[in-house]
């Protein structure tokens, strides 16, 4: 509850005559004097007094003063307390357990021969006043899984013992001061405690909790794509979708290339499949961002990679000279979806133990859905009583495989020490390189290899290790490329804190597409101030798209977490959640 009213000025005209003195010699002069103008009264919300661990109302008085500055001031609160400190007065806070008796009282005093001056605060500007209840309820919550919610309740004042009664907002009702509640279906809902002490008095509290199940799913088929010899383009399929959301949703996707990222907004379909046609070879990180009509986002990325012919049949020659083989036998598993590298590594084992390559082959499972890398190379050496990876005792006395050179290379490090850091960590190839390259990227500090794959192993993901470690992921920074803002990457970051990684893109797209001296911040403020996102098109000269309803107005679009995941607390009807959430 708070009042804002500004008390009206008495006497002001005396306390200037009054600044009128007639020295004992010479003619009368005029002396400038402090004189109280204002005394603005904000009454606020409930809080516990340190002093005596009672909740009491804060009142907060704001003087204004006109003239020289007062050199000392003396406040009469009018509950039997006081207050006097030198110099000018300023914002002055005082906790009230109930209206005060008599009117509170300002006194200043000014410099030279000025008399004291001093100003009521009427007690008509408490009248809105309300002492703070002596039993107060609270909800704490944590959200374990998207539907399942553990709540704490907690109460002061009151009798001791409590009875604590929750209604779930769902129609399901419990007991006890900490309850755990599973929801059938994702949505907004009002929870309320209500408190019974031993006399018979009750406190209630409410928190409006919000739950998010929404999952984004993108895949690419396929996954490697060769670019036509004749008209230098290759294509993919994705799929795109989306579970557990509350219908209608937007899709957004990236295609991590020069073009425009693309999607469908207020849909009730929940999957896609686009095709999209490359014309450089690279590898692209491919994003969807999908948020439902509760406000909850997620996204997911599939990497797809794009060669060219020549470079493709440049190592597919390679393979066949070094390992032997034909180039059928390794299209035969090209066919199957496996890359170059695990081909290398199936015919890289086979010749350190002397099996038969379609063993190896059979092991990992022609859809690699058979045993890791890690777990082949300990099975198949076992045989010759080996200890893990010591790939030097191995390989003593013969070339070492190009794909163990390469790696090692790439990992700027010794190929003694490229075996003993596979040994000790019973990484695959693939983790290695990136792990190498992560940790070169880092600036300014070391950052060993082993620590980064242990993570990794941990289940801790690269966006997560990367983000850990300083670094902005290729996502980011393509982002920073699509809004202008490449040399603003950490501002960029700090607004998609703020906004959410959807809701800045959608920015960044109206103030590339509008063609006029607008910055991504500016559109960001458009919304902020309450527009919708067709309202911020017209101002900027854009027609608005077709079908679209808008998801933008009154602030919305705000991200402040995911999955609804967080604590929260909240008194009296006053929720004061904090943790994550959805998009507000």
């Amino acid at each position: 509850m708070k009042t804002r009213k500004r008390v009206a000025t008495l006497f002001v005209l005396g306390a200037l005559l009054l600044s009128t003195v007639t020295p004992v010699l010479g003619a009368p002069s005029l002396v400038e004097c402090p004189v109280i103008t204002d005394i603005d009264v904000d009454i606020g919300e409930c809080q516990v007094d340190p002093t005596d661990g009672q909740l009491k109302r804060k009142v907060t008085f704001t003087p204004t003063v006109t003239g020289p500055d007062p050199t000392a001031y003396e406040w009469t609160f009018g509950d039997g307390t006081t207050k006097s400190d030198p110099g000018p007065p300023g914002p002055e806070e005082h906790l009230y357990e109930a209206k005060p008796g008599e009117a509170p009282q300002l006194c200043i005093e000014g410099p030279d021969a000025c008399p004291q001056t001093c100003q009521e605060v009427p007690l008509s500007e408490f009248d809105t006043f309300e002492p703070c209840a002596d039993f107060t309820a609270f909800i704490e919550y944590d959200v374990t899984d998207c539907l399942k919610v553990t709540f704490t309740g907690s109460a002061t004042g009151g009798e001791d013992p409590y009875e604590f009664d929750w209604d779930f907002g769902d129609g399901v009702t419990g007991e006890g001061d900490t309850v755990t509640h599973a929801y059938s279906e994702t949505g907004i809902y009002d929870v309320t405690l209500t408190v019974t002490d031993k006399d018979e008095k009750t406190a209630t509290a409410e928190e409006t909790l919000t739950l998010c199940c929404l999952e984004a799913s993108a895949s690419a088929d396929p996954e490697r794509a060769i670019l036509d010899e004749i008209t230098g383009e290759a294509t993919i399929e994705f799929t795109f979708s989306a579970t557990g959301g509350k219908p209608p949703c937007d899709f957004v996707w990236d295609f991590a290339d020069d073009s425009e990222p693309q999607g469908i907004e207020n849909t009730t379909t929940a999957t896609f499949t686009v095709t999209h046609t490359y014309t450089i070879t690279g590898t692209y990180q491919v994003t969807l961002d999908v948020t439902d009509a509760l406000g909850c986002s997620d996204e997911d990325t599939v990497v797809v990679t794009v060669s060219s012919e020549e470079a493709e049949n440049l190592v597919g020659h390679m393979l066949a000279r070094f390992f032997n083989i034909t180039n059928d036998e390794i299209n035969r598993l090209r066919d199957s979806g496996w890359g170059y590298g695990e081909i290398a590594k199936a015919y890289f084992i086979a010749q350190l133990s002397g099996k038969d390559v379609e063993v190896i082959i059979a092991m990992r499972g022609e859809g690699k859905e058979g045993s890791g890398w890690g777990q082949i190379m300990k099975d198949v050496l076992a045989f010759a009583g080996l200890r893990g990876y010591n790939l030097g005792l191995i390989m003593s006395g013969r070339e070492v495989p190009a794909p163990v050179q390469n790696l090692a290379d790439f990992c700027q490090m010794e190929v003694e020490e490229l075996t003993e850091l596979l040994r000790d960590t019973e990484a695959n190839f693939s983790t290695i390189r990136k792990a190498c390259r992560l940790a070169q990227e880092v600036d300014g500090e070391e950052a060993t290899l082993q620590e980064i794959i242990e993570r990794r192993q941990a289940g801790t993901s690269w966006r997560e290790i990367r983000e850990e470690s300083g670094l902005f992921s290729k996502q980011m920074e393509a982002l920073a490329r699509g809004c202008s803002m490449e040399g603003n990457v950490e501002e960029l970051a700090n607004l998609i804190d703020q906004w959410g990684r959807q809701t800045v893109k959608r920015a960044c797209r109206l103030a590339q597409a509008s063609g006029v001296s607008v910055t991504v911040t500016e559109v960001l403020e458009m919304l902020d101030g309450g527009m919708t996102w067709d309202q911020i098109k017209e101002d900027l000269g854009l027609v608005a798209e077709q079908g679209s309803q808008g998801q933008g107005s009154q602030g919305q679009g705000h991200d402040k977490g995911d999955q609804g995941q967080g604590h929260g607390k909240g008194q009296q009807g006053q929720p004061q959640g904090k943790g994550k959430g959805p998009k507000q």
